[in-house]
């Protein structure tokens, strides 16, 4: 009888945290940009998240804002290059303007071309800080801890039944 009971509270323990697990995710990344030129006079602001899909692109400068709905050729203007695991460039052809984003010796850099009405270019480097995150609760912790705290009651009765 005691080795039943022994299989049920331990089903029902490995049954009860299945129902608390979740899937695992890779968290995307996001940077905040900052465009700083060196050649010309446009500067610009923006946000940049890769993950294994590159869910979101934004860049805005001189007014124009980039981001993955407005490429020549929706996601076949877009070019993303890794090398050895790390990121060296991102390719970006507009409606009416492109970019160039690329990583070399000196950190990130970008050349801005805008075809659309008096032509404009940009040329300059990016300076690419984390985007701020939230902290993420853990209530797991809890969950284990009252389940230890309940294992530990439940075998302190049971000795002090035998």
């Amino acid at each position: 009888m005691i080795f039943r009971s022994t299989i049920f509270t331990s089903l029902f323990a490995a049954l009860a945290m299945t129902g608390f697990a979740t899937a695992a995710n890779a968290t995307p990344l996001t940077y905040d940009l900052t465009l700083t030129p060196a050649v010309g006079t446009l500067t610009g602001t923006g946000t940049f998240t890769i993950d294994a899909t590159l869910s979101s692109l934004s860049l805005s400068i001189d007014g124009h804002t980039f981001d993955l709905s407005d490429a020549s050729v929706p996601l076949a203007g877009i070019f993303v290059t890794f090398y050895a695991g790390d990121f060296t460039s991102l390719t970006y052809v507009g409606n009416d303007s492109d970019i160039l984003v690329s990583m070399n010796a000196g950190g990130l850099s970008y050349i801005y071309s805008n075809y659309n009405g008096t032509p404009v270019s940009s040329i300059g480097s990016i300076s690419a800080q984390p985007a701020p995150t939230q902290p993420v609760p853990e209530p797991m912790t809890l969950v284990l801890l009252g389940a230890g705290l309940a294992g530990m009651g439940a075998m302190r009765g049971r000795r002090k039944a035998a």
